[in-house]
């Protein structure tokens, strides 16, 4: 994952994987328009729903801190509240990591954690005594969940007729050590434009074929306004991509691509209609 390193490698070998999993592989997609589906024109095409829901974790005190750091922290309390259960740390018995996309997910928002789950692992998250429940959060004394506020839908993905527009609310960590390796020394700005929408097209498909979601058309996607961040990410500096992008994909809110994603990376949502973008973010880094 990230990379202050050369070497070889070609930035076209195996996408990010973006929970570390080199099993997963995705041929490279063009980025050209795709061709009209076969659908009723002027409507998005349905590809199914997936369960979803959020739990907001509200707190007996105010925690301040970074909304990464304090939804790493969330990750690794709760990972040692339930660790018979690898659902929430993605490790077998034996301490093996398990290469799939991460049914349970940890952020930060405005102070309050937040975990949220997919399908199965709603059922999972529905059923534990939250109320009360105490975690330590990286050095600090136990904090204790005063109260809960639950959220659960059917979150839909589809074909879109025109293109849908997305932000990240938290960077997306698409690039490993090798790619950004190959990344950091393409002549062109075209180029690394060209390599940032691969990878996003790339890291798309990754999260779909996680929740079971088969996009049967050419998936499109290109980041629109993008800028570069740095992340702390398991004591390491990395690249982050902070922006939005625009996709034929129909996608949730909520949905989260790249590298740890359980770790709150990679958080999308829908511009909706009549909201303005970023205006302050660069339309492409030069970098």
């Amino acid at each position: 994952m990230i990379p202050f390193t050369r070497n070889s490698a070609s930035p076209r070998e195996t996408p990010p994987e973006c929970w570390d999993n080199p099993s997963l592989s995705i041929a490279r997609r063009s980025s050209d328009p795709p061709a009209p589906g076969v659908r009723e024109p002027g409507h998005d095409h349905l590809l199914g729903k997936r369960l979803y829901t959020e739990i907001e974790l509200c707190w007996d005190r105010v925690i301040p801190g970074p909304a990464a750091t304090r939804a790493g922290q969330l990750r690794g309390a709760l990972a040692t509240a339930f660790t018979d259960d690898d659902l929430f740390h993605q490790h077998a018995a034996n301490g093996q990591l398990l290469y799939r996309y991460p049914h349970v997910q940890y952020r930060w928002r405005a102070g309050r954690g937040l975990v949220i789950g997919w399908q199965a692992a709603t059922e999972r998250l529905l059923r534990l005594p939250w109320l009360d429940l105490e975690l330590c959060l990286g050095a600090a004394s136990a904090v204790r969940v005063a109260d809960i506020r639950l959220t659960t839908r059917h979150a839909p993905f589809g074909i879109g007729e025109r293109l849908h527009h997305y932000r990240f609310v938290s960077p997306a960590l698409l690039f490993n050590q090798r790619i950004y390796a190959a990344y950091r020394v393409m002549d062109t700005t075209e180029q690394r434009q060209a390599e940032r929408n691969r990878l996003l097209i790339a890291s798309l498909l990754i999260a779909l074929r996680g929740l079971g979601v088969h996009f049967p058309e050419r998936l499109y996607a290109i980041f629109t306004r993008c800028e570069r961040v740095f992340c702390r990410y398991k004591r390491q500096e990395l690249i982050g991509l902070q922006g939005e992008f625009v996709s034929n994909a129909v996608l949730p809110d909520g949905l989260g691509i790249g590298h740890a994603v359980s770790h709150g990376y990679g958080w999308i949502t829908a511009i909706r209609s009549g909201e303005t973008p970023n205006p302050t973010a660069p339309p492409q880094i030069q970098g």
